[in-house]
């Protein structure tokens, strides 16, 4: 009896692991139509990746226009015509030529536009002009373009900073001396 109970047990394991091969075996076919599946879309993330590859066309393209967008956005909302107009007239001020109220208010809008655009192309060109010179002309650059623009700025504040200390260190010298 304990050699025919064990004779089933084994034929019923035999049939288990036989019915998993075969599941297995779907599996693998199943695996081969997803990769081809996916083999489509790792094509299309790898054009997507080529695309905004740093050393792309497209990308210091995409990197000159949100330069330029990002300029005007942040233009747009920290200068208000309209309060700096009123302000001037509260205050008796005006622009010599324009008239106070819209007028003023117009002004400050085409003049702030046209100071941001070319601003806006400075920062772009700037942003974009290692890669130009990288490409166009094949000389090895290591500073990308918004490296530039931080070192740049760095050294702007750091002269400032010793402008005013210079400046302090004369007032501190006259001072003593009784000017």
């Amino acid at each position: 009896m304990i050699i025919i109970a064990s004779i089933f047990i084994n034929i019923i394991t035999i049939n288990k692991i036989s019915k998993s091969v075969n599941d297995f075996s779907i599996t693998i076919k199943d695996f081969a139509i997803i990769n081809e599946n996916k083999t489509l879309e790792s094509k299309i993330i790898q054009n997507i990746a080529d695309y905004l590859n740093p050393n792309s066309y497209f990308f210091n393209f995409l990197t000159f226009t949100f330069v330029i967008f990002f300029a005007f956005f942040y233009a747009s909302i920290t200068f208000n015509a309209k309060d700096i107009s009123d302000n001037l007239k509260r205050q008796g001020g005006f622009i010599p030529g324009i008239r106070t109220g819209n007028a003023t208010m117009e002004f400050l809008n085409e003049t702030a536009s046209r100071l941001t655009f070319t601003g806006a192309l400075y920062l772009g060109l700037v942003a974009t002009l290692p890669f130009m010179i990288i490409k166009g002309l094949g000389v090895p650059f290591f500073f990308g373009g918004t490296a530039v623009l931080i070192v740049v700025q760095v050294a702007l504040d750091t002269m400032r900073k010793i402008e005013a200390q210079q400046y302090s260190n004369k007032y501190n010298t006259l001072s003593a001396v009784g000017l």
